[in-house]
């Protein structure tokens, strides 16, 4: 005869209806890690399908979906499936895209005006040394000048 016993957690035995509550919590955290499971591969798909279409690196492509999905105030993997379901990019990414070569132009604009003022000050920077240069130059060939060489002899007087 076979003994049946009683699940226990711990020294005490749970009820049916305790064992229900564990198993049905049981299964939503199965079903939530599933679907973000779902969900992040969809996302990496996305990313994938970003990265060939436009040359990108993978944290490039990822990068520019969550600021898409932002700008469009939808959820990264609804953006992310419109881009696995679609042959041609989604209007948010193409909109992303678009304000972050603006940004781009302007950061390039930027530092390019940060060079030019660099280069003017070394510019400067470098003239002022030729003058000084030219200066103690002229200052030492004055001076030769003025010493008597010792080939000369000096005269008496």
């Amino acid at each position: 005869m076979e003994e049946k016993t009683e699940p226990t957690r711990g020294s005490e035995s749970l009820s049916d209806e305790d064992l229900r509550d564990r198993l049905e919590r049981a299964e939503k955290v199965v079903d939530d890690l599933q679907a973000a499971l779902d969900s992040r591969v969809v996302i990496e798909q996305a990313k994938g399908i970003l990265r060939e279409r436009f040359g990108w690196t993978v944290d490039e492509a990822f990068e520019m979906l969550r600021y898409a999905a932002r700008t469009a105030r939808m959820s990264i993997h609804e953006l992310a499936a419109h881009v696995v379901a679609r042959n041609d990019t989604p209007n948010p990414v193409v909109v992303a895209i678009a304000r972050s070569t603006r940004w781009r132009a302007a950061a390039m604009r930027e530092l390019a005006e940060l060079h030019r003022e660099r280069a003017h000050e070394l510019e400067r920077a470098v003239r002022e040394q030729q003058e000084r240069l030219a200066w103690s130059q002229r200052d030492k060939a004055q001076r030769s000048r003025r010493r008597p060489q010792p080939s000369e002899p000096e005269s008496a007087g």
